[in-house]
C-alpha cells in the first residue's frame, strides 16, 4: 500500500524511482561496484530505496540504522540486533561468527562483551569469509551513515572493508549530504575514504506530475475517488516530498482532505521545528542568524547576494566568510539546497511553518 506509514520494505509499496532501484540492485550483485551511496534531503525515500533494494537483491545483509543519533554504544547495540536477525536467516553463519572473540552467541542472540572497533572488524572478516564460501556477496547497509563520523575509527574500518574484504558490499544512505560527503572524505586527502570511487544515487522531490500520480494511485489502491482540486492543493502545500504526501494520503483515508492536510502540515512542521532546534542547540552564538536565513528563504528562493542583504537588514553586518559558513552548514545538515543557477531554497516545504515556532 503506497500510503502505508513508515519506511517501505517491499517493491509493491514502493513508488517511482524505478531506474534508481534497478541501478542499486544491479550494483549490489555486480563484480564492479564496491560501495553505493544514496543521497537526498529528508523524507525523499532514501531509507525505503535502501531496504527495498536489499530485499529485491536477495543478498544477505546487515542493516545498521542510524536515523536517530547514535553514540558508540548505540551503534554496537544496533549491530547486535541486526546480527541476531541475520543469524536466524542464514544457515551455517553461526559457525563463522563463533570464531570471533569479543562476542557471545546464544541461539540467535548476539552480544558484545568487548565493545571495540577490532571486534566489529573481526565480525566483518567472518561475514566476508562466509560469503566467499557461499559464492555470494554480503551487504553492510548503513542508514543515515553520516552519524558514523562521530565514532573514532569507523572511516578507517570502512576503508579497510572497501580495500580488502571483496565479498562485502557497502551501501549507505544519508540526508545530511554535506556531512555524508565529509565522512566519505570528499576533498580531503587526509581522510581514510578519500578517492574511493562509489556509485552515487540521488533522490529528489517528486515532480508535480509524479506527485499527483502518486496520490491518485494511492487512493485507487483502496477504491477511493479523489477530487483533482484537492490533489492540486496538497501538492502546493507539500511540494513533492513523498514522505509528507504519504502521510497526507493515510490521514485522508480516515479524516478526509481538509483535516488530513491540516494534520500533515501541523505534525510535519513540529517535527521539522524539532530538527531545526537540534541543529541550533550547538550554535547559540549564531542562532539568530541561522533563523533569519531560514525565515528569509521562507518567502522565496534567493541568490547569495540577495540573501546576504536580507540578513544584513535583519541582524546587522555579517562578513562574507561567516555568511558562507552559515549557508554551507544549513546545506550540509539538509535544510537548504543550492541550485545550479546559484539560487538557495529551502529543502522542505514545511520549514516556513516550522520556523514560525523557533525563537
Amino acid at each position: 500500500m503506497l500510503f502505508r506509514p513508515g519506511v517501505k520494505e517491499s517493491k509493491v509499496d514502493f513508488y517511482n524511482f524505478e531506474m534508481e532501484l534497478k541501478g542499486v540492485i544491479e550494483a549490489l550483485i555486480s563484480e564492479i561496484h564496491r560501495m553505493i551511496v544514496i543521497k537526498g534531503v529528508r523524507r525523499t525515500g532514501k531509507s525505503s530505496l535502501l531496504r527495498v533494494s536489499l530485499n529485491e537483491s536477495s543478498l544477505p545483509h546487515l542493516l545498521i540504522d542510524l536515523r536517530e543519533f547514535c553514540s558508540g554504544d548505540q551503534i554496537y547495540e544496533s549491530v547486535e540486533l541486526s546480527l541476531g536477525r541475520t543469524l536466524s536467516k542464514l544457515k551455517g553463519l553461526k559457525r563463522y561468527l563463533e570464531t570471533v572473540s569479543g562476542i557471545s552467541i546464544a541461539g540467535f542472540s548476539v552480544s558484545f562483551h568487548e565493545r571495540r572497533m577490532g571486534t566489529i572488524s573481526s565480525i566483518l572478516k567472518a561475514l566476508n569469509e562466509w560469503a566467499g564460501d557461499q559464492d555470494t556477496y554480503f551487504a553492510i547497509a548503513i542508514d543515515e551513515a553520516q552519524g558514523l563520523r562521530v565514532v573514532p575509527g569507523f572511516p578507517g574500518l570502512i576503508a579497510h572493508v572497501y580495500d580488502y574484504l571483496e565479498r562485502i558490499k557497502l551501501i549507505m544512505a544519508g540526508s545530511q549530504v554535506g556531512l555524508l560527503d565529509r565522512f566519505l572524505g570528499k576533498g580531503n586527502p587526509e581522510s581514510p575514504l578519500f578517492a574511493r570511487p562509489f556509485l552515487e544515487v540521488k533522490l529528489d522531490r517528486l515532480s508535480k506530475e509524479k506527485s499527483l500520480d502518486f496520490l491518485r494511485r494511492g487512493f485507487s489502491e483502496l477504491g477511493i475517488s479523489c477530487r483533482e482540486e484537492n490533489l492540486e492543493e496538497t501538492f502546493s502545500r507539500l511540494n513533492g516530498v513523498i514522505g509528507w504526501l504519504a502521510n497526507y494520503g493515510y490521514y485522508a483515508i480516515i479524516k478526509g482532505h481538509q483535516k488530513a492536510l491540516k494534520l500533515t502540515v501541523n505534525e510535519g512542521s513540529r517535527l521539522v521545528a524539532s530538527e531545526i532546534e537540534n541543529f541550533l542547540s550547538n550554535r547559540r552564538p549564531a542562532r539568530r542568524r541561522y533563523i533569519s536565513i531560514l525565515r528569509l528563504l521562507s518567502t522565496r528562493p534567493m541568490r547569495w547576494s540577495e540573501l546576504k542583504r536580507g540578513l544584513y537588514a535583519e541582524v546587522g553586518k555579517v562578513n562574507d566568510k561567516n555568511f558562507t559558513h552559515y549557508t554551507k552548514e544549513l546545506i550540509s545538515y539538509g535544510f537548504l539546497v543550492k541550485e545550479k543557477e546559484g539560487i538557495y531554497k529551502l529543502a522542505d516545504p514545511l520549514i516556513p511553518e516550522a520556523i514560525k515556532t523557533v525563537r
